[in-house]
């Protein structure tokens, strides 16, 4: 997957069970079952579940908030156009509700995670469209209002995923200037770990942030042992998937081919318009083979991939820097 989704993404989805729940039964039983789906790809389940959300309990932010959610998932996940103006309004919508609640009660640990939430999804949204300024000031808004959670409560442990992926990611991308920038890579992972300790809601991204720290370390065997537990809880999670492939790559490129064979198969059942994820898996699969001189295997693959003549302008934006690399491996083996 691509890095840009690895480090700017500050909050998402979650695990199947987690110690820290909402307070009301119901919109807990919600918003579980909702992210539940998203991280297995049921994302017409997921938007169901959250609308319910919503409709029920439409003072809340979350149900705003975790349509948008779903849609920027679904869409990224299956390198689809975005839904731009309809996933803006929502997770306004969301900043709406969740400053209307802070006016009435400031000190309300679950109001602060809310505006934190929708200011951090809408940061996140703003760098995939690659708007940095706005998307650099709404994640420095959200980190404040997960650390009046924490303020608030200490064992508040979902905000120390969102806090812990940003100190480490920060400072990851500003090492160039560290004697301006405090370096808190360290005290990032701490967090992350913490939060998986504790099962927090987002333990999930914790997960996923610190399997692409360790691969970062090249810490290759750290990085699996992170995946094991989760992926024994969502299998079939192609989110997983990706991360799984791209540490086998360092340990095992045939086990690497065969997940990615399988990410290939699960996209191919999306019937999907656009090839963007197909021919990226292609690629891989040919680049690995290509590592393991079987130039052979590695042509056939490569022979799948449609010449950039014939893609569209969104298969090209999508795709970016990729092509060039595509192209560089077909003329390494002779084509």
């Amino acid at each position: 997957m691509k890095l840009l989704y690895i480090i700017l993404i500050t909050v998402i989805t979650t695990s199947t069970a987690f110690t820290q729940t909402h307070p009301n039964k119901e919109v807990n039983r919600l918003l579980n079952e909702g992210l539940d789906n998203i991280v297995n790809q049921n994302y017409a389940k997921a938007q169901k579940q959250f609308y319910e959300l919503d409709k029920k309990y439409p003072e809340l932010p979350l149900g705003k908030i975790f349509l948008a959610v779903n849609s920027i998932f679904r869409e990224y996940e299956l390198s689809l156009p975005f839904s731009e103006r309809q996933i803006v309004n929502w997770l306004d919508e969301g900043i709406k509700k969740s400053d209307a609640l802070i006016k009435q009660d400031e000190n309300n640990v679950w109001n602060n995670y809310y505006k934190g939430l929708a200011e951090g999804y809408r940061a996140y949204f703003y760098a995939l469209n690659e708007s940095w300024v706005n998307a650099f000031t709404k994640g420095l808004s959200a980190k404040k209002y997960f650390d009046r959670c924490l303020e608030l409560n200490s064992n508040f442990y979902d905000a120390y995923v969102a806090i812990g992926a940003y100190k480490f990611w920060k400072s990851e991308k500003t090492e160039i200037i560290s004697w301006i920038v405090k370096d808190e890579r360290a005290e990032g992972i701490k967090n992350l770990n913490f939060a998986i300790t504790n099962s927090s809601i987002h333990s999930f991204f914790a997960v996923h942030n610190l399997v692409w720290i360790q691969v970062r370390k090249k810490d290759f065997q750290s990085a699996l042992g992170v995946l094991n537990e989760p992926l024994k809880k969502h299998p079939e999670s192609r989110l997983f998937k990706w991360d799984y492939s791209r540490v086998m790559e360092e340990l095992d490129r045939n086990k690497a081919i065969e997940i990615y064979k399988d990410l290939l198969k699960s996209y191919k059942k999306e019937s999907l318009q656009n090839r963007c994820n197909e021919i990226t898996l292609n690629y891989l699969i040919a680049k690995n083979y290509k590592a393991l001189n079987q130039l052979a295997k590695a042509v056939e693959y490569l022979k799948l991939i449609p010449e950039k003549q014939t893609l569209t302008g969104f298969e090209v934006d999508k795709l970016g820097s990729r092509i060039s690399r595509i192209e560089s491996l077909k003329n390494e083996c002779g084509l």
